[in-house]
């Protein structure tokens, strides 16, 4: 049986009158790991709470101690059933906590289960202790104590279950005493307290970020820092962005003190704190050379096959493989800014592909060519199609990070995985992408059965057809001239006039709209394939297409033919549409292209296996 650290709980001098005598403990006065038995595990009922917080009561075999906090980072221990009443543990490292200036509550950062409480009896008769008055009463009375009030509380304020506190932490564990300055933990940093100071280690920082809008223009940057006790967001704004940004670099530890608190907009941080510090012209950040004992950057990566399951806008940490890279675009954002884009696929060995969005700099500098692993905290599950993630300004993007999963994705890939049918879950409705091996494919026949296109938004689909017949008739028609304008034109007999840009011209420009049957071993369909799709489509151009059609017919009509039982795969856009009151689903072609036959191969044989297991 493992012996009790008895006398750890013990008050320094029961017949002090100094308002400062507490329990040993918390004055460093007690074993390096001190075992206890756990008295009592309580829940705190608060609903301000984001996270669930457990307060324990402590038993040294002589002494109860009911002011004591489980770190929410060993919640699991709790609901696992692992840490029970009765349970003896030892303390690996904590922290004290002073609140109300008198009462001291004791933090447990980390701990060791020796013995189960089902396995064990209370040890001894311990009486509880009270900090404040320094008298005994039965621990099982001291568990049914309410909290008191905070003094700054008005009368018909909320007790609060969690302390706000200032912090004396034991030697041994945050006190610094070759710079003589006592550290806090992040997790215990709340807005109710000012007078502190942190040793963190910076493990993300996000570019400069500028705004402009009504109320005026101004810019930010953010870093995420992590100590033993848990992880907190900083966000500097205009002057500090210029004093802090060149100082503070990634995985470099500082001295932190005087930032302002607030509580934490859960929509753009994935960190597990309820508050975030700001920095104000009286924040001090000083380079800290002891950085044995803070941890690294850590991950809760989530499988790709379960981000189908997570709600949107939520922050997660994800890890894959780049299947592939699609281009470079420039898009326009709502403020009217013009900002780089790239899409990438990543996939892992849960046999699924989802789309990453990368912005700004990391789209341009971006190279999948080698498919790297890559590991992203932070990333912002979105809704547009099925579930795909985007790159957001406060997330940390890494390319072939050094860390386990890393490695074990890529043996699976190299092994199997650049080989193995995939589904995404990132093309049910809106994608776009280019079409390939491992995307949604379908059936003619799944079009109806499956109501593909009757929905609000389109559905994106792969499909491998074989071309039966081309209408000849209204192939193309001509269109304004201008290169931002499809519009079709009047013909005024020998001048040709644009509607919508409310101009005439001397010229024109042909465009595309192929109406195309197409057919697999389910059935036929009607697709509509527009100026890029339909030259792909004839291998031919729009504008040389034309020119046959007014001067040599008989080559038209070759092009034509030629087009005839070629099979592709076509990326289509199922939507339903509206015209003279009647409703029907309207297939467009997104994009053409050959038949890799090798996949399609691989494909078939896939789903034969498939269907061999069912």
């Amino acid at each position: 049986m493992a012996q009790l650290s008895a006398g750890a709980i013990q008050p320094q001098s029961l017949l002090s009158e100094k308002p400062n005598d507490s329990v040993a403990i918390c004055n460093g006065q007690n074993p390096p790991t001190p075992v206890f038995q756990v008295a009592a595990v309580r829940k705190i009922q608060n609903e301000k709470l984001s996270v669930e917080r457990y307060r324990i009561v402590l038993s040294d075999g002589i002494h109860a101690y009911s002011s004591v906090m489980l770190a929410t980072q060993l919640n699991q221990r709790v609901s696992s059933g692992e840490l029970d009443t009765k349970a003896i543990i030892k303390l690996n490292n904590y922290t004290c906590n002073i609140v109300q200036e008198t009462r001291k509550v004791l933090v447990i950062l980390d701990l060791t289960v020796l013995v189960r409480g089902s396995e064990t009896d209370i040890i001894g008769q311990p009486k509880a202790y009270n900090d404040q008055s320094a008298t005994s009463k039965p621990a099982l009375q001291q568990q049914d104590a309410q909290p008191q009030r905070p003094s700054f509380a008005p009368n018909n304020a909320p007790v609060s279950q969690q302390p706000t506190s200032r912090i004396l932490p034991p030697q041994q564990n945050f006190a610094d005493k070759s710079e003589n300055r006592i550290i806090f933990p992040i997790s215990s940093l709340t807005p109710y307290q000012n007078r502190w100071t942190i040793r963190a280690r910076v493990t993300s920082k996000s570019e400069i970020r500028k705004w402009s809008n009504s109320r005026g223009e101004g810019k930010l940057f953010s870093i995420d820092l992590l100590d033993e006790s848990g992880e907190i967001r900083a966000t500097a704004f205009r002057d500090q962005v210029d004093k802090y940004y060149d100082i503070l670099e990634v995985n470099k530890v500082y001295y932190i003190s005087r930032c302002s608190m607030k509580t934490a907009n859960k929509n753009f941080t994935s960190i597990k704190n309820d508050y975030e510090m700001t920095f104000t012209n009286e924040t001090t950040i000083e380079p800290c050379n002891d950085t044995a004992s803070l941890p690294k950057v850590s991950f809760n990566f989530v499988n790709i096959a379960n981000i189908e399951n997570q709600p949107a806008e939520k922050m997660i940490d994800v890890i894959g493989v780049v299947k592939n890279v699609e281009d470079l675009v420039t898009v326009n954002t709502k403020s009217n800014r013009q900002v780089n884009k790239r899409d990438i696929n990543l996939v892992d060995d849960s046999g699924r592909i989802v789309r990453l969005t990368l912005w700004g700099t990391n789209a341009e500098e971006f190279d999948g060519s080698q498919s790297p692993v890559v590991a992203v905290r932070g990333a912002r599950v979105t809704e547009f199609g099925g579930r795909s993630l985007s790159v957001v300004g406060s997330s940390q993007f890494m390319v072939n990070p050094d860390m386990p999963e890393a490695h074990k994705l890529r043996g699976w890939f190299d092994m199997q995985g650049k080989d193995q049918e995939l589904i995404s879950i990132s093309t049910k409705r809106g994608d776009i992408g280019s079409p390939g091996f491992g995307t949604n494919w379908k059936n003619i026949s799944d079009i109806r059965d499956e109501n593909l296109g009757q929905q609000e938004k389109a559905d994106y689909f792969n499909l491998k057809a074989t071309v039966l017949y081309i209408r000849k008739e209204n192939l193309m028609y001509k269109a304004c001239p201008k290169e931002d304008c499809n519009k079709k034109v009047v013909d005024q007999g020998g001048t040709y006039r644009c509607e919508k840009c409310n101009q005439t011209s001397s010229d024109f420009k042909y465009r595309l709209m192929v109406s195309v049957s197409v057919a697999d071993g389910t059935g036929s369909n009607w697709l509509t394939c527009f100026q890029d799709t339909g030259e792909a489509l004839l291998k031919c151009s729009a504008q040389q297409l034309g020119t046959w059609k007014e001067t040599d017919e008989s080559k038209f009509d070759q092009v034509v033919s030629e087009a005839l039982f070629q099979s592709h795969i076509f990326k289509v856009r199922a939507k339903m549409e509206s015209f003279n009151d009647e409703s029907r689903v309207k297939c467009s072609c997104v994009t053409v292209s050959p038949v890799n036959y090798v996949q399609q191969s691989r494909h078939l044989l896939e789903n034969i296996r498939r269907m061999q297991m069912a």
